[in-house]
């Protein structure tokens, strides 16, 4: 993959990232927390609703698709089977709507919203095809047009609830505003010619047995991630939910400051594996692991201290209650992203079934833990469950390498980072404050004394820094060729 077209791949991921938090203040400035919180729970529901099928159907389109040489049948069955499952999906959760609005919402219009928004599993599932086919095909531009339109119209909709404080009107646009996006991006794929093949049914069939084989791994990924959303919506009130998510939400910058680390390390784990390289491969995991703890253990650290004043800036203070649960969330997620390592390696080793079994044994203990902990700690016990259930994922799928921890992490560096963190949190504390420049005053201060701390620590050298300002200088200021 060229630089130029894993560049435009990061920057969409980032974008896409970013949009939550531009429609988060929007949507919280829009509705109570009551009502904020009731749509979350809605959301919530719609989701397990598409993870029933869908990514079970994209994990078997991607399997067959290497595996064989009728790619054209593969495609038609493919967009069947993904228009067919969400149609399915569509109705079962507006002939659900009732039961699952009385186990989950308890609010009266709870049933009216989720027919609402009945048709969203539909339109997502032909999206999600569109993603599938695109990055199959090679076609990154559509994908990242793609994916950047969606992101658009969530702005749009999120703009527009903001105007109207209608959350029937927000239902309504959220759903079918995305419909148009199927039909542009529907109109690029069948003008691609040569690209579609005769529909069969075994090959259809065998791509669902795949899709259904899948499935239960997905489900537990999804329960893993929303599952404590969920239980919240059974458990407690709308509020809680809101909370909880609004944390949940800042704390997701973390992905998008490990995934660039993570991106293409498969190939490199991959290619040392199979040379028969066992120190290599280590070696390569643990280099990674150092360089995502220079970035990730200060994001948790001053997310943590900056996170009431930033959830004050954005929305209001009913949802910043406690550091402690972002805490809790920004510890749970940072460990599930390193845990991508280990991801790898195991993809290397030859044992996905390792990660499958972690997730699924994840999802357990996060269901009975949630039972327990929320009626007693409320969302603060949703987050403790959450940082325990990524812990302990990590935890199987590094026992399931049979590799010595120490090899894999660098834990020394990752003592420094803690230490150098040190000066800046003493910093943030005492600059931050619920008002834009403060905030921006707290986090530039304290990526300075971060840096200095760095320094302080050996965790980088003084040459270092010289060479990176040398490097960064002769960018920007280029000496013309004679």
């Amino acid at each position: 993959m060229s630089r130029r077209t894993t560049a435009l791949i990061t920057f969409s991921q980032l974008f896409s990232y970013a949009i939550p938090l531009l429609t988060f203040p929007l949507l919280v400035r829009a509705f109570s927390i009551e009502d904020y919180g009731l749509w979350l729970e809605v959301s919530t529901i719609t989701s397990l609703m598409f993870s029933l099928l869908i990514p079970g159907l994209g994990n078997a389109f991607n399997a067959l698709w290497i595996g064989t040489d009728d790619q054209r049948t593969t495609l038609t069955s493919a967009a069947v089977l993904f228009g067919g499952s969400g149609l399915l999906l569509t109705l079962l959760t507006w002939v659900l709507a009732g039961p699952l609005s009385a186990v989950a919402i308890h609010e009266p219009i709870g049933e009216d919203l989720l027919r609402l928004v009945a048709a969203q599993p539909l339109i997502l599932a032909v999206l999600a095809f569109y993603t599938q086919l695109f990055r199959q095909r090679q076609q990154p531009i559509l994908n990242v047009a793609l994916e950047m339109s969606q992101g658009i119209v969530r702005a749009i909709t999120a703009v527009l609830a903001l105007l109207s404080r209608d959350l029937i009107l927000f239902a309504v646009l959220q759903t079918f505003l995305p419909a148009i996006l199927v039909i542009i991006f529907g109109a690029i794929t069948l003008r691609v010619r040569g690209a579609w093949g005769a529909f069969e049914v075994p090959h259809a069939r065998k791509m669902m047995r795949q899709a259904m084989n899948f499935a239960l791994a997905n489900q537990s990924t999804w329960l893993v991630q929303y599952g404590d959303r969920l239980m919240l919506s059974i458990l407690t009130v709308s509020s809680a939910v809101a909370i909880y998510s609004a944390s949940y939400q800042i704390c997701l910058v973390l992905i998008a400051l490990g995934w660039p680390y993570l991106y293409g390390l498969l190939t490199v784990i991959g290619e040392r594996w199979r040379a028969g390289d066992v120190n290599g491969t280590q070696q390569i995991a643990r280099q990674t692991s150092a360089s995502m703890f220079l970035v990730m253990v200060p994001a948790v650290v001053g997310l943590t201290l900056v996170s009431n004043p930033l959830i004050r800036v954005l929305a209001t203070d009913d949802f910043a209650q406690s550091g402690l649960l972002t805490l809790m969330i920004a510890t749970g997620i940072a460990i599930d992203t390193l845990g991508g390592i280990l991801h790898y390696l195991l993809y290397a080793l030859e044992r996905p079934r390792a990660i499958r079994n972690a997730y699924l044994q994840g999802a357990a203990f996060n269901l009975l833990a949630n039972l327990v902990a929320i009626p007693w700690l409320g969302y603060n016990g949703a987050g403790l469950t959450t940082f325990l259930t990524f812990a302990y994922i990590f935890w199987r799928m590094w026992r399931s390498t049979g590799m010595p921890f120490p090899l894999l992490f660098d834990l020394n560096r990752l003592i420094r980072c803690l230490l150098a963190c040190v000066p800046m949190a003493i910093w943030v504390l005492l600059t931050a404050q619920a008002t834009l420049p403060h905030l921006l005053l707290a986090m530039g201060g304290g990526a300075v004394c971060y840096g200095l701390g760095l320094l302080l620590t050996g965790v980088i050298q003084w040459d270092d820094v010289l060479r990176i300002q040398a490097r960064i200088r002769s960018r920007l200021f280029p000496i013309p060729k004679n």
